[in-house]
């Protein structure tokens, strides 16, 4: 399947999928599981966002996005639907970035 949001420069995603994981650590913020994966995404993503596509800068985003998916299981177990709501679109943004085998130009290399 083609990436739908495959016209959005791969900066402009990731530096929106950081600002959707920085919306939650404000709402989870007694919930410290959570804030430490959601800390690594918005590390990982910044650094991705100001360096140069790499293989390298791909296995942080992927590794960020498994964080993500763990935050997502801990907000979802204890409730927290809005933070669920954000963290499920910031993996929609980066996800395809990083889960395709053969990158395109402009992707996460």
């Amino acid at each position: 399947m083609r990436d739908p949001l495959r016209r959005l420069p791969t900066g402009l995603r990731l530096w929106a999928a950081l600002a959707l994981c920085v919306a939650p650590a404000r709402i989870l913020v007694s919930q410290s599981p959570i804030r430490v994966f959601l800390a690594l995404a918005i590390a990982v993503f910044a650094v991705c966002a100001l360096r140069p596509r790499t293989s390298a800068t791909r296995t942080a985003a992927r590794v960020a996005c498994a964080g993500l998916v763990a935050a997502v299981a801990i907000a979802a177990a204890n409730g927290a639907s809005a933070a669920v709501l954000c963290l499920i679109g910031a993996l929609l943004l980066v996800g395809p970035l990083v889960g395709s085998r053969t990158p395109s130009a402009g992707v996460l290399a």
